[in-house]
């Protein structure tokens, strides 16, 4: 990405499971970068968002322009967690068992929320859990009253 784009920077991360629901999360193997470019110059036009579609130990795709999801997460830092040590955070806080079809990785623009993972059944939905990758912690987001973070 940074060879066609200098200055990349990731911003959001969306994996999924093609079979289904699944506790290994080696078998989320279906991956969608996405990163926000800043100008070259000043004359150009203000950031966009470029996206890659990777195949875990497969092929990765090349950069497309795209639109959407970026705007509401600043870039990601580290991440500090990967998908799997994520899930071992979710199994060590007592939700054993729990399979998750599509995981997510973002960093917020919202003052209250850290950078986190998000696990979930529903395409770019927070229905489940999510986990910080800043400190590990767990979040239930289907909790009346849970924030979320």
């Amino acid at each position: 990405m940074r060879a066609v784009h200098p200055g990349a920077r990731l911003v959001s991360a969306f994996g999924h499971a093609p079979g289904g629901p699944t506790t290994n999360m080696a078998r989320v193997g279906h991956w969608r970068f996405i990163y926000e470019v800043p100008p070259r110059h000043k004359s150009a036009r203000a950031v966009q968002g470029v996206y890659i579609d990777a195949v875990l130990g497969g092929a990765i795709g090349r950069p497309h322009p795209g639109r959407g999801a970026w705007l509401d997460n600043a870039p990601v830092r580290g991440p500090r967690l990967t998908p799997a040590r994520a899930y071992d955070q979710l199994e060590r806080a007592g939700h054993r068992g729990h399979a998750f079809q599509f995981v997510s990785l973002g960093n917020p623009l919202h003052p209250q929320l850290k950078q986190r993972y998000i696990f979930s059944n529903r395409r770019g939905g927070c229905d489940m859990f999510s986990v910080d990758d800043i400190d590990g912690k767990v979040h239930n987001l289907r909790k009346r009253g849970t924030s979320g973070r």
